[in-house]
Order: structure tokens, then C-alpha cells, then sequence
């Protein structure tokens, strides 16, 4: 072989060995994300879900009579590459309700923070509530079962609760980890608290 072809393979074999291993490392990251919900649904029923070799694990299924979807999202910002879980499920509420965090709020720079009433519970406070009509609701926002579901829950960066549903999303510093079961199960029942709590 003549150098300068030597020359020219070298490097395109070692880009082509690291493109290896890196769809190895990312195969097995979301396989093993996959067996965490395989764990899930053994326990509570449901089925995963997953669109291709290298594609994001998706789970549904009815948990106490909801219907539940959890999947996985992604961005960038400041930190870097974000991993993110959303649990989405159906409930039947009269109020609009939307908890968040602050420091989430600041990092998006969202213009409606000013709406956002501080949770009691920490000093500065971590998350804000913003209701569509305070007159409701106001009383139960003190009550042990709403302030123990919030304990539950943290960290995460909001709920969105609707009439049709609640809609939850929290960062994941790593998920194998932070899906191990019964990691997302404690989350599930830490929203049906939630849930439990608005209704009384």
C-alpha cells in the first residue's frame, strides 16, 4: 500500500472505530432506559414502545384508572445537553393550574414569572404557582397532601394541570439512573397525590 493511502486510512478508520462505539454506547443507553420501563410495566401494566434501533423508549399504559404516557426529550442550554422526562396522564380536574420553578423560569426568561405566586416551603422559594382563578383553590394550597406531593415531585421544572390532564416535565442528570425502578413509580404516585390533594 502506498503511504500516502496509508496515510489518507488511518484516519478514516479511527473516525469509523469511534462512530462505532459511540452508536454502541448509545445503544446501550437507551437499552437499558428500555429495561427500566419493561421493569415499570411489569409492575403497574403498560406496554414500551420503540420505533427503531437507536430510537428513544416510550411508555403507555393506565396507572389507578389514568391513562399514562412517559417519554424522553432532549435540548441544549447554558448546562449543556439536557436530558429531560415527561410524564403526561389524564385526570379528571376542574382548575388550571401551573406550577414551576423558578430558576427554570429565569434560565427560559419567562415574561409571565410576575404571575407566578411563591410556594411555601423554602426560603427563596423554589417554585411558583400560577392558578386561573385563585378563589378555588387557594385553601388547599396550604394542606399537608399538596405541599407533601410537591416534596415528592422535586425536582422538576413544571406541572401543567388541566381539566383534561396533568402534563409533568423534570431534568434528568442521568437517566438509567434516574428511571430505575421504582424511581418513576414514586413520581407517579407523587402526582396522584397531587391530584388526590386538589380534589379534597
Amino acid at each position: 500500500i502506498h503511504s500516502w493511502l496509508l496515510f489518507l486510512l488511518i484516519p478514516l478508520a479511527a473516525v469509523l472505530f469511534i462512530f462505532i462505539i459511540l452508536n454502541i454506547l448509545r445503544k446501550w443507553y437507551w437499552d437499558t432506559i428500555q429495561s427500566n420501563l419493561l421493569d415499570l410495566a411489569d409492575d403497574i401494566g403498560g406496554q414500551v414502545m420503540r420505533r427503531g434501533f437507536f430510537s428513544r423508549p416510550v411508555y403507555q399504559g393506565r396507572y389507578r384508572d389514568a391513562d399514562l404516557t412517559i417519554n424522553f426529550s432532549g435540548e441544549r442550554n447554558k448546562k449543556g445537553r439536557v436530558n429531560l422526562i415527561d410524564i403526561s396522564l389524564t385526570a379528571n380536574l376542574s382548575e388550571s393550574i401551573t406550577i414551576s420553578s423558578y430558576p427554570w423560569l429565569q434560565e427560559i426568561a419567562e415574561k409571565s414569572i410576575a404571575e407566578y405566586r411563591p410556594l411555601p416551603g423554602s426560603d427563596p422559594p423554589l417554585y411558583g404557582i400560577r392558578l386561573a382563578d385563585s378563589s378555588k383553590i387557594k385553601t388547599k394550597l396550604t394542606g399537608s397532601n399538596f405541599t407533601g406531593s410537591i416534596g415528592l415531585l422535586h425536582p422538576f421544572r413544571f406541572i401543567f394541570i388541566s381539566p383534561r390532564g396533568i402534563l409533568f416535565e423534570k431534568e434528568a442528570k442521568h437517566l438509567p439512573q434516574d428511571t430505575k425502578h421504582p424511581l418513576l413509580k414514586e413520581q407517579l404516585d407523587g402526582l396522584f397525590k397531587l391530584i388526590g390533594s386538589l380534589k379534597e
